[in-house]
């Protein structure tokens, strides 16, 4: 059987097609066995005295605006809280503020 004409399957509980099966012996990306089967961490904190390394730079800025800048992007609308992270102002507006549509 040819897989590349073969139509896709899906997976029995979700119904999303099912990535394995078009694919059966396709080997992960490179960049997923360096990360997390040889703990290749090339993206370092620039941070002195940080010793925080990261698998991807997107990681690393990330941490560096949250951590060391205390960067806070995200403010409650209702009461002007700010959270570093868009799902924990998610999680603060469903507890503080539930009877209030969230979008």
């Amino acid at each position: 059987m040819n897989h590349a004409l073969a139509p896709p399957r899906l997976r029995a509980r979700t119904g999303r097609r099912d990535p394995a099966a078009a694919h059966p012996f396709r080997p992960p990306p490179r960049s997923h066995v360096m990360a997390v089967h040889q703990g290749v961490r090339p993206f370092a904190c620039s941070a002195p005295g940080c010793a925080a390394s990261f698998a991807a730079a997107s990681d690393r800025d990330a941490h560096e605006a949250q951590v060391h800048r205390r960067e806070r992007p995200f403010e409650c609308q209702l009461c002007t809280k700010v959270f570093a992270r868009r799902s924990h102002l998610r999680s603060h507006q469903l507890k503080m503020h539930p009877a209030l549509p969230h979008d």
